[in-house]
């Protein structure tokens, strides 16, 4: 590329188109930094007037690159199949109150299951439906993989929570729907988990992806049972704001705020 076709990405995005002439080379020096937010001196050529986007098309790679083989110990998760829950199926499972909605989780018995004995339940909540070509997440139970990846299908219960709005009667993709729903769901799905397949109410684990984890650290103490899945954890990003959480019954449940602080 000769130099009356290159442009720095920065000045391309910044300068006016107008200003762009062939061999111009239109330095762009970044706001300086200030403890008074949003006033900032911009710092930025006399020539530039205002902020343009810019459209890249037809980008091509060259070269070479090795053919992709299989990782060693790549784990495969199972797909998630309508059936009876079994060793080494991932399953749509759903509460008796639900068999009329579209709510359920996904629940998979480990490979080793047996009836009589307990394991853990590792319960976890996916990310916000997002998509891009190389990734995405479907925001529903079917995208909780991080429990099996830890387990690799042996040894534990894991379960795929889904967010809920009773009012539709559905899961949700995006945001934590009902949260006291949500909450309510989760404490109802993991006793019915445990007194059915041998969840082991001592040894849960509640986690989950973006959305998944900010809803864990909000919500670790939304109830006795939920305390015993997870203690709060301070200090964490990306959280929404703390949530009121309250039962059928009117009465508050434990939360934790930004702080980690118990609010209640």
């Amino acid at each position: 590329m000769n130099k009356r076709n290159s442009f720095t990405l920065t000045a391309l995005l910044l300068a006016p188109l107008a200003a762009l002439h062939a061999g111009d080379s239109i330095p762009v020096t970044r706001p300086a930094e200030t403890d008074d937010k949003g006033k900032a001196e911009e710092l930025l050529n006399p020539r530039i007037t205002k902020a343009v986007s810019l459209e890249v098309r037809e980008l091509t790679a060259q070269g070479d690159a090795p053919e992709w083989k299989r990782p060693p110990g790549r784990i495969d998760v199972p797909a998630v199949e309508d059936s009876a829950p079994a060793p080494g199926k991932r399953v749509r499972y759903r509460l008796p109150v639900d068999k009329a909605t579209a709510i359920y989780s996904v629940l998979n018995l480990p490979d080793d299951w047996q009836p009589g004995k307990k394991y853990p339940v590792i319960v976890e909540y996916p990310g916000n439906i997002f998509y891009a070509p190389s990734c995405y997440s479907t925001g529903l139970p079917e995208q909780c993989v991080i429990g099996y990846g830890m387990t690799k299908g042996k040894s534990a219960i894991c379960l795929g929570m889904p967010f809920v709005d009773r009012a539709t009667g559905k899961v949700v993709e995006n945001g934590w729907g009902n949260a006291n729903d949500t909450a309510d769901y989760v404490m109802r799905m993991v006793a019915a988990v445990c007194d059915k397949f041998g969840g082991d109410p001592e040894n849960l684990v509640l986690t989950g992806f973006s959305r998944g984890a900010s809803f864990r650290d909000q919500t670790a103490g939304a109830g006795r049972l939920l305390h015993r899945l997870s203690p709060p954890a301070a200090g964490r990003e990306g959280r929404q704001p703390p949530r009121d959480l309250r039962g059928p019954d009117g009465v508050r449940r434990s939360g934790f705020n930004q702080a980690g602080e118990d609010y209640v």
